[in-house]
C-alpha cells in the first residue's frame, strides 16, 4: 500500500447485509494468509447473521477506509440460552498494524459484556475467541491478555477410492432424514450426546431447527442419517455437501452416538456410511472439527475411520467483570 502509515484513515460502523460478500471475501483473505486456503462462505456467515437473538446493528462491526473498502470485521454472540460469549474478528493482512483490529476488539468486548447483563449472567463473564494456531491472531489476543484454553483439530479424509462400506452392529439399521418429521429426533439425540463436550449449553429445538435447517442455505437432508435401535436413536450424522477450502471435500457437521449406544462401533459405522454417501455424490475427501481432547475419545474414533489432521484452531479466553 502507498503512503504513509499516519495518513490512513478509516471509521467503525454496524454492517449491512449487502456486504456479506465483501465481508466473506475479507475473511477469506485472512484465512489464505494463515492456512492457505479460504475457510468462509457467505452462507456460513448469513447463517451465524440469523441466529436467533443476533442483532446485525449491535453485535457486528466493519472497519470501513476512507476510500470505502472494509479493511476489519468483528462479531460477538451468545451460544445458545445461556452459553459461551464468542468473539470472532478479522483484520485485512494488507491493513495490520493500524490499530483496526485493536479497536473492533474493544467494541466487541464492551458489547459482550452487555450482552451478558442482558441475558442475567452473573459476573465475572469470560469471553472467547478462536484464531489458527500459531498465527498473527494468536498473538493479538495473548497481547490483549487472553489465555489459551482448548485445541481443535480439523481432520481430513482422503478419498480417492470407495471407502470402506458401514458395519453395522446387531440389531442397528440405518434410517434418513424427513423434513416435518424427525427434526426432534435428531435434535434429542445430538443434544444428549453432545452433554459430554466442552462448555456444552442447550439448544432448544426451534432455535436448532432454525440453525440447521431454515437458515442454512446449504441444508441438505439426504446427508442426514440415524442409527436405530428398534424405535430408538441410538446415533445420527449430518453432513453437507461441500466445504470452501475445497471444492470436491464435503463436511461432517456433527455425529453424535448416546451414552448407551457407544463403543459398539455405531459412530465409526455412521461415519462411513457418511463418507459414502459422499464419494457417490463425486467428492473425494470428508472434513471436519474435533476437540482436541474429546472426552468420548472422538479423535481416535476419526483416525479409525482413516482420517488425518491437516491444522489446528485454538481457543483463546479472557475474564471481564
Amino acid at each position: 500500500m502507498s503512503g504513509p502509515a499516519a495518513s490512513f484513515s478509516y471509521g467503525i460502523r454496524s454492517p449491512h447485509e449487502d456486504e456479506v460478500d465483501e465481508i466473506v471475501d475479507l475473511m477469506n483473505a485472512c484465512s489464505l494468509v494463515d492456512i492457505g486456503v479460504p475457510d468462509t462462505s457467505r452462507e456460513d456467515l448469513l447463517r451465524w447473521w440469523r441466529r436467533p437473538r443476533f442483532d446485525l446493528s449491535r453485535d457486528a462491526w466493519v472497519a470501513e477506509a476512507g476510500d470505502g473498502r472494509l479493511v476489519g470485521a468483528n462479531e460477538v454472540a451468545v451460544e445458545g440460552n445461556e452459553g459461551d460469549l464468542r468473539i470472532d474478528g478479522y483484520t485485512h493482512p494488507d491493513f495490520l498494524g493500524r490499530g483496526i483490529g485493536s479497536r473492533l476488539a474493544d467494541a466487541a468486548e464492551r458489547r459482550a459484556i452487555s450482552l451478558a447483563a442482558d441475558r442475567g449472567f452473573r459476573l465475572p463473564v469470560e469471553v472467547l475467541h478462536g484464531v489458527w494456531s500459531g498465527t498473527e491472531g494468536s498473538r493479538f489476543l495473548e497481547a490483549r491478555g487472553y489465555a489459551w484454553k482448548r485445541c481443535f483439530i480439523r481432520m481430513r479424509a482422503q478419498m480417492d477410492e470407495p471407502p470402506s462400506e458401514a458395519v453395522w452392529p446387531d440389531g442397528i439399521v440405518v434410517a434418513g432424514f424427513e423434513r416435518g418429521r424427525d427434526e426432534p429426533l435428531f435434535h434429542a439425540s445430538m443434544e444428549e450426546a453432545f452433554q459430554d463436550h466442552w462448555r456444552w449449553t442447550a439448544t432448544p429445538l426451534d432455535e436448532w431447527v432454525q440453525l440447521m435447517i431454515e437458515h442454512n442455505e446449504e441444508f441438505d437432508g439426504s446427508l442426514w442419517f440415524r442409527a436405530m435401535d428398534g424405535d430408538q436413536v441410538a446415533g445420527a450424522i449430518i453432513a453437507r455437501p461441500r466445504t470452501v477450502e475445497d471444492p470436491d471435500a464435503g463436511w461432517i457437521e456433527d455425529l453424535a452416538v448416546r451414552r448407551p449406544w457407544r463403543r459398539r462401533g455405531i459412530g465409526l459405522a455412521l461415519l462411513q456410511h457418511a463418507f459414502g454417501a459422499l464419494y457417490r455424490r463425486g467428492l473425494r475427501a470428508a472434513l471436519l472439527g474435533v476437540d482436541a481432547e474429546s472426552p468420548t475419545g472422538a479423535t481416535r474414533l476419526y483416525e479409525r475411520a482413516g482420517m488425518r489432521e491437516v491444522r489446528r484452531i485454538d481457543v483463546y479466553g479472557k475474564t471481564f467483570t
